[in-house]
């Protein structure tokens, strides 16, 4: 479903994809901690993590990661 996923974004041009979860589990995926980190989000911390799916897409940048309302009941 990941790799699904991901395959969907890039055909839409996405050039980054945020997630939540399980670095152990995201790693292998390419999903970084260390690149998220330029970027504020209430859940920022070791389950919070980005994959470029354009090379160095983030580079430089940072700013707001705003996840759904639903986000805020957990």
């Amino acid at each position: 479903m990941i790799r699904e996923s991901l395959k969907f974004a890039k055909a839409r041009s996405w050039e980054a994809v945020f997630v939540l979860g399980d670095p152990d589990y995201y790693s292998r995926f390419g999903f970084r901690i260390d690149i998220a980190e330029a970027f504020n989000s209430s859940y920022a911390g070791p389950y919070f993590m980005v994959l470029e799916l354009v090379e160095k897409a983030l580079e430089g940048k940072s700013g707001d990661v705003i996840y759904a309302s639903a986000f805020a009941v957990l």
